[in-house]
């Protein structure tokens, strides 16, 4: 007969359970529930069971080594299935009866890669959660308990504006491949939490981490899902999705277009589902169809960029902090300091490449000095043996007031733009130079010049310059300037350029307003 104290017989025995009783729930996440208690059904026993978490504590193991796992398993997994969000998984943690004794639970997660973070608890019934930009901080809160031994803090130890835990209270961090989530319980009291409190709390997590990665993968397709909608409702043409000939989705502007006048084009790359696209004829042929095709290609190859390139910046600044804080000298911590401060500018490259489709008014006054002395840097491996110089005509102290990282895009494409010209014409250009240059205009504009010494512009590109997808270079995707007027476009201003009329090379200049205060401390960043 088969041994029923078995974990993994117990396991196979919720999953039968809970399958034959799979149409009494309503969650949409049914169907994932048992994939995911299956995977955790099939994980490597003697390494990862219940069972061997509680061996590797003798004092608590005869007290909750019966009582916690499985009786919180039979009793109580209906009720996990019907959790759907992360503000209900947190009242139903509160609701086990081992967590009684808790009056606060608060779960923070942050997907790698976003420049926020979420807040849940059972006291925010809002079910989407608080979203939180001071990443920073989410950043300093997680080390400091992936440090810790002890998971146990305080107010005084773990000291933040964003968590909701009163006196003494317990931490624990779950990392994921795509996620980092940090979950707090407390008792809102002063007094300490024992290590038999913070042994129970491990065990619990640690067995409902693979629903706690289900609720994070939620999140994100529901993210998703939001900006899908929102591309499809505002596409600028009559748009309709079907599936099986019945039409589920009609955009705002379906209605609008007489269909015997629209050429219609249909995509069914998203089996079951068919998306027709009805655009008017006095609009352009295919060929402009096309066009929105490579856009749309080019945007899903952002967000996969930015999705694969987050992670190991993540890792970057997350391993540079923690160094930093047992860095053994001040050269050392400073070092560090640079990689973090890389990370991070690279990721708002990042983000900035992400977002250019999207309005953004992040508009302050920056240096300009500084921020062209920071673009310079980002350059050197692209345009080094070729001489940079900065013609600075009003002095140090000019600030302007535009986004940051739009501009430092702008430069940092210009001066790559450049110096790829340049390597391309010749292939001695020790005597070549890049020049900067930043002059008044007026009372209230600086002009920010960038030259080089190049085979300057000529024939069709004259015209075509800015043309996305246009370019000269073989290996070349014709997007760089493109972008970058897209970005000055934004910033209510526009990209200029002549070929240089004493000389080799061509001149991009661009129109910023400037900002006339002689004392600031903002940095670029």
């Amino acid at each position: 007969m088969e041994n029923q104290s078995n974990p993994r017989t117990q396991k196979a025995k919720v999953i039968d359970n809970f399958s034959t009783k799979s149409g009494e729930h309503h969650s949409s996440f049914s169907k994932k529930n048992r994939h995911a208690l299956d995977k955790f059904q099939h994980r490597s026993l003697p390494n990862h069971s219940i069972e061997s978490v509680f061996k590797k504590s003798k004092s608590i193991k005869d007290t909750i080594r019966e009582k916690t796992p499985w009786i919180f398993i039979e009793k109580q997994k209906e009720d996990l299935f019907k959790v759907s969000n992360f503000t209900e998984f947190t009242d139903y943690i509160l609701n086990l009866e081992d967590f009684s004794r808790y009056d606060s639970c608060q779960i923070l997660i942050h997907k790698k890669g976003n420049p926020y973070f979420l807040s849940f608890s059972h006291l925010a019934k809002q079910l989407h959660g608080n979203v939180l930009f001071d990443l920073k901080s989410f950043n300093q809160i997680f080390n400091s308990v992936k440090k810790s031994k002890t998971k146990i803090f305080n107010q005084t130890s773990l000291e933040s504006p964003h968590l909701e835990s009163v006196g003494h209270f317990m931490a624990k961090e779950i990392e994921f491949k795509n996620f980092n989530v940090l979950f707090f319980l407390s008792m809102n009291s002063f007094i300490p939490n024992t290590k038999e409190d913070i042994e129970e709390f491990g065990v619990i997590i640690d067995f409902l981490s693979p629903y706690i990665q289900l609720l994070c993968e939620d999140i994100s397709q529901k993210e998703h899902y939001k900006i899908s909608k929102h591309l499809f409702h505002y596409f600028p043409f009559g748009l309709e999705i079907t599936n099986n000939d019945k039409i589920v989705f009609k955009n705002q502007f379906f209605d609008q277009f007489n269909k015997d006048e629209c050429q219609k084009y249909s995509y069914s790359e998203l089996a079951p589902f068919t998306v027709h696209i009805y655009i008017p004829s006095k609009f352009g042929t295919a060929s402009e169809v096309h066009h929105f095709q490579r856009v749309a290609l080019l945007g899903e190859l952002l967000n996969t960029l930015q999705h694969e390139l987050s992670n190991p910046l993540f890792g970057i600044k997350l391993a540079s902090d923690l160094l930093k804080l047992d860095a053994p000298d001040e050269d050392t911590a400073s070092l560090l300091e640079d990689v973090c401060k890389s990370a991070e500018r690279s990721q708002g490259i990042i983000t900035t490449f992400s977002s250019l489709y999207h309005d953004n008014d992040n508009i302050r006054s920056v240096n300009l000095a500084k921020l062209i002395e920071e673009a310079i840097t980002l350059t050197k491996s692209e345009s080094k043996q070729i001489r940079k110089i900065t013609n600075n005509q009003i002095g140090d102290d000019v600030y302007v007031d535009i986004n940051a990282s739009y501009l430092t895009q702008i430069i940092f494409n210009l001066i790559i733009n450049s110096a790829q010209a340049i390597k391309l014409s010749r292939e001695d250009y020790r005597n070549d130079q890049i020049t900067i240059t930043i002059e008044k205009s007026d009372d209230t504009h600086v002009l920010l010049a960038i030259s080089d010494t190049g085979p300057g512009i000529k024939g069709e590109s004259l015209e075509k310059i800015f043309t996305p997808f246009f370019t000269t270079k073989s290996t070349g995707t014709g997007l760089g300037l493109s972008i970058c007027q897209s970005l000055a476009n934004k910033m209510n201003t526009q990209i200029n350029f002549k070929n240089n009329d004493h000389g080799p090379g061509v001149t991009f200049t661009l129109m910023l307003p400037w900002t006339k205060h002689e004392h600031k401390t903002h940095s670029p960043n």
